[in-house]
Order: structure tokens, then C-alpha cells, then sequence
């Protein structure tokens, strides 16, 4: 949701929530999070700065809390009819607990962003989104967030939306090897969930 728009000036806010349960696996999905984007356009309108601060919670990934910061300084690189392409680097600042040796630590981090829009008339269009960072001193830890996202009008402010979003964090991932690795069936149980996680959602979208 665009909270406020100006010729040089671009502040957005989503949130999310998620759950599904299913027979007999249970609980498959619970998570919920918020995300903030500001772009400052430079008068050139060809640079900007961006900045992006989200918060994400997710109980079947083991996600106590995630809170991550990126700021950067963007370029137009492409601007048509129908596509614009932007990317550009910036630093990143996270803090987590997740059940690893980095938790409550300030993680700094090499950060890049970038997003492609594609406009295949005045009612569909394709949004794709990624960040990314990679610790400057803990070099383990770094994680890929990518978004691609298929938007249909159906009427001046609602759009019907497919998404799908995919998730590479390498600080997630199966438990060191200890006496309960014996034990496949307990083993599983005690491992937080994969590195590599995807999702696909669909949805109305309402612009105030």
C-alpha cells in the first residue's frame, strides 16, 4: 500500500499474515511480518535513495523474530513505454533469533536491490523484486529475498494479484550431527526448516 506519493517522493507499507493447517500434518504455515520502502528521487529522476526496514516472524521456520534494514543509493537504468528496470548497491544492518550462533547480534552487511516492472497494457502488468545481503565479517551469514508478483486491474483502485516469493537464507538449515541424528524420526523433529523456502499466494490488492 503507496502511503504517500510525490514527484520526488515514494513511501510504501505492507503487511502480512499467514496460516494454513492441514490433516494430519497440522500446522504448515504461521507467520506475519511488516515491510517499509521510502525512495527519494533525485531531480534528475534517473538516481534516488532507498531505504527499507521489514520485521518477520515464522514459527514453522523457527524465526523467533527478524528484523533487517537496507539503505541504498538506486539507478534508472532502463525507462520505456512498457518496462523499467532499476537496481543499485547499499549496506544492510539485521538482528534475529533463530536458534543460531549469530542471534542478538547487529549483523552488517553488503546489500544490492533491485526491481523490473512490466506493463503488458494499462490493466496487466509483472513486478519482480529482489534484496539480498552478505555479511561483511560473518561471512556466513547472507540471505536472497526475490519477489515476482502478476497484477490485473479489475476496477480503478482493486487488482486481482498472484505472487510468488522465494527465500535463501543460509544461517537456516538441519542441526549439526549429535546422538539424536540415531534416530531419524526424533532427529527431523529437532531440525528448523530448510535454507531454501517458497511460496505462492493470491489475493486482492486495494490502492486508497
Amino acid at each position: 500500500m503507496i502511503i504517500r506519493a510525490t514527484a520526488d517522493q515514494v513511501f510504501e507499507f505492507r503487511g502480512n499474515y499467514n496460516q494454513a493447517e492441514y490433516e494430519p500434518a497440522g500446522k504448515v504455515v504461521d507467520s506475519y511480518g511488516a515491510e517499509s520502502n521510502l525512495l527519494k528521487i533525485f531531480n534528475n529522476q534517473d538516481h534516488y535513495l532507498f531505504g527499507s526496514a521489514s520485521y518477520n516472524v515464522d514459527k514453522i521456520a523457527l524465526i523467533d523474530h527478524e528484523f533487517e534494514t537496507l539503505v541504498g543509493y538506486g539507478f534508472k537504468l532502463i525507462e520505456e513505454e512498457n518496462i523499467r528496470f532499476d537496481a543499485g548497491p547499499g549496506i544492510a544492518f539485521s538482528e534475529f533469533k533463530k536458534g543460531t550462533a549469530y542471534d542478538g547480534d547487529l549483523i552488517v552487511s553488503a546489500g544490492v536491490f533491485e526491481r523490473l516492472e512490466y506493463k503488458f497494457n494499462e490493466r496487466v502488468s509483472l513486478e519482480q523484486r529482489l534484496k539480498a545481503r552478505f555479511g561483511v565479517e560473518d561471512t556466513e551469514v547472507w540471505k536472497i529475498d526475490t519477489e515476482i508478483k502478476l497484477r490485473a486491474s479489475l476496477t480503478e483502485n482493486i487488482a486481482f494479484t498472484i505472487t510468488g516469493n522465494y527465500v535463501y537464507d543460509n544461517t537456516l538449515g538441519p542441526l549439526p550431527p549429535t546422538l539424536l541424528s540415531a534416530f531419524p524420526a526424533f532427529y527431523g523433529l529437532y531440525s528448523p526448516a530448510k535454507k531454501g523456502r517458497l511460496s505462492i499466494q493470491s489475493g486482492l490488492e486495494f490502492d486508497f
